[in-house]
């Protein structure tokens, strides 16, 4: 049984307080931008809205107390003053050294609605905003808040939300990856949990709003990377192995029906494994193209420390897409000496990959074409700002959008703050 806390947070948090964010750079001209909330920030959800404009999901940290932070954006990469304050809903600060504080998550409902999912503290919280960023009363207790207490009737432990989906009915879906692994045994496993539009858990769904599993058939810990969401209303769950201290390989990706149960059509047990030459290999994020077919996308290597940006293409019936790649499967850029993976991707408009991440230690973006060949690939320079990539997103230009933070040296600085990067690939 999924029980859910709700509590007048969001009501708070709107009323909590106002920041003045410091825009340096020019997004529209320059292609780059950074954003100083006057604290250490973090962005880790990035939305491109029908209209162009850009939400923005995170946090900021002042004496070790985090708030979480949702802002909007005009595509030129001006804040918008039609949400929140001045462009900027922001949350109360939570408890000091209290966990994270942070929104991961984010997704806009087709009539523009915001849904958000993130940490505060150590509990899992899902809110809903109107386009104006006011708390959206018709949904969780009236206040626009739903906190996840227990799934599966059991208490969360260590967790962390890595995907958000709304469905055209209003259905909200988080993925998380719940478990403490490590040394204490515990596995590390998906957790899907669905609200229905009201923000209680839909009971269609796996009988209690909540379904865990793990990526492999056998028991082992299992870390999930990305949630879609299929016309038919499948959804899709990517991620590897790993938490366990396992050897992470290969591709894991699991298909689940509308009622929560795994899609054995999909494959065996609803699970599907994508193998890689590489001894190590894992999956940080999907998309699904408008033919439904799979895109994963993450590392390949010969070691957690060496290896190259990867991709693997599935068709709507499970099997690698002989079309893509080879056999279904592509690598691209340097093999790093140092740690590379990509942590994101994004689709264009006929279907061809954008891969972003780091490969050796430098912020990189890799466009494959739809036939899974290597078209363009960037880095960022030496002397750079941009440090580590959260987020990518194909404009309707089909321009590549980069969220992510900016790195700590002296000409950048020495605190974090977001950046905003523009491409034209």
């Amino acid at each position: 049984m999924l029980v859910t806390a709700l509590a007048s947070v969001l009501a708070a948090a709107f009323a909590a307080g106002s920041l003045t964010p410091t825009i340096r750079g020019d997004l529209a001209a320059a292609g780059r931008a950074t954003i100083d909330l006057g604290a250490d920030d973090s962005a880790h959800a990035l939305s491109v809205q029908a209209d162009g404009k850009l939400l923005i999901g995170g946090g900021t940290y002042v004496r070790d107390r985090g708030r979480w932070v949702v802002m909007r954006l005009a595509s030129d990469g001006r804040l918008d003053p039609g949400l929140g304050r001045g462009g900027v809903v922001v949350g109360p600060f939570g408890r000091r050294f209290g966990g994270d504080n942070a929104i991961f998550e984010l997704a806009v409902m087709s009539d523009g609605r915001i849904v958000v999912a993130g940490l505060r503290g150590d509990d899992v919280v899902v809110a809903r905003y109107q386009t104006d960023g006011s708390p959206d009363a018709t949904f969780g207790g009236g206040d626009g808040v739903t906190t996840i207490v227990k799934i599966d009737g059991g208490w969360l432990g260590c967790k962390d939300p890595t995907g958000l989906v709304v469905g055209p009915d209003g259905t909200t879906n988080v993925l998380l990856s719940v478990g403490c692994g490590g040394e204490g045994g515990e596995l590390v496993q998906a957790s899907l949990v669905r609200l229905d539009s009201a923000g209680v858990p839909d009971k269609s769904f796996d009988h209690d709003g909540s379904q865990t599993f793990s990526l492999a058939s056998s028991r082992r810990c299992t870390y999930v990377g990305g949630l879609a969401l299929q016309a038919d209303g499948r959804l899709l769950v990517g991620g590897g192995d790993g938490g366990c201290y396992e050897q992470r390989s290969p591709f894991r990706l699991a298909r689940i029906n509308p009622d929560g149960a795994l899609d054995s059509s999909f494959a065996p047990r609803g699970r599907r494994a994508v193998r890689f030459a590489g001894r190590f290999a894992y999956a940080n994020d999907l998309a699904s193209d408008a033919a439904g077919r799979i895109v994963l996308a993450g590392f390949v290597g010969s070691s957690e420390a060496h290896g190259r940006f990867a991709a693997a293409r599935v068709t709507p019936a499970g099997t690698p897409d002989a079309s893509f790649g080879h056999a279904g499967r592509a690598t691209v850029g340097p093999r790093s000496p140092e740690w590379s993976a990509a942590r994101a991707v994004a689709l264009g408009a006929d279907g061809a990959p954008v891969l972003a991440g780091s490969a050796g230690r430098r912020a990189a973006v890799a466009k494959l074409t739809a036939s899974g060949t290597r078209a363009r690939y960037w880095r960022e320079p030496r002397d750079g700002c941009l440090g580590l990539i959260d987020e990518v997103a194909v404009t309707a230009d089909q321009g590549v959008l980069v969220l992510g933070k900016t790195k700590w040296t002296r000409a950048c600085g020495k605190r974090d703050d977001i950046a905003l990067v523009r491409l034209a690939m």
